[in-house]
């Protein structure tokens, strides 16, 4: 799967660099910065791996779902599925009081 090594190769870059902005933070003298800095590199490097992973799981999803005898046409379907839930709440009739 391309996008599982895409995503680990993303991955590793993302901790690598995290690792030496601690280490560049901490040998500057600035350890008080070196946690921030580092998270802050970790939060902007990570999303990338996580724009491959999201779709790869949505395809696997839907082939798995296939096989078991779901026959989804719009792969956004699941994702809005969410808020089919509350339709009755919404049906009530909303009762007026007069005084």
């Amino acid at each position: 799967m391309l996008a599982d090594r895409a995503a680990a190769l993303l991955f590793y870059v993302a901790l690598a660099a995290g690792a030496i902005t601690a280490v560049v933070w901490v040998l500057l003298g600035e350890p008080a910065f070196a946690l921030d800095r580092t998270v802050t590199v970790l939060i902007i490097a990570c999303p990338h791996a996580l724009g491959l992973a999201i779709p790869l799981v949505t395809a696997i999803s839907t082939a798995k779902s296939a096989r078991s005898g779901v026959l989804v046409k719009d792969r956004l379907a699941p994702n809005t599925s969410s808020s089919c839930c509350d339709w009755p709440a919404r049906s009530r009739p909303r009762s007026t009081v007069s005084v």
